[in-house]
């Protein structure tokens, strides 16, 4: 049976040293927490500093549980974080939006870049 895809926490997560550091930097208020593997911890020093100063949680764990964690196989460098579930606007305000004439209005569902 294939598992059909909604806001789940895999939906939610980045991984990958650069993309986890442009959502701690960007959207701090968007992220719930950031894992790391106990044996990376110290090459993240950056990372783990604008986390903590931005007060987001950080666990560490082992590796293997980190990629228990992940999709299989995806190459995560040592750190994932899982971000807050997408806040979806009503029906309504998106129909009026489209009738104000105040610019182009594209509706997207799905898109997803790790």
């Amino acid at each position: 049976m294939k598992r059909q895809r909604g806001t789940t926490e895999d939906d939610r997560t980045v991984y990958g040293v650069h993309p986890v550091m442009e959502l701690v930097e960007r959207k701090p208020h968007e992220v719930v927490r950031i894992w790391v593997a106990r044996e990376d911890d110290r090459k993240l020093g950056r990372l783990l500093r604008t986390a903590r100063h931005a007060g987001i949680p950080v666990s560490r764990l082992p590796r293997a549980a980190l990629n228990r964690r992940l999709p299989r196989g995806v190459n995560h460098q040592g750190v994932a974080a899982l971000s807050a579930a997408s806040r979806y606007v009503p029906l309504e305000r998106v129909r009026q939006a489209g009738e104000s004439g105040a610019g182009l209005l594209v509706v997207v569902d799905g898109v997803q870049d790790p």
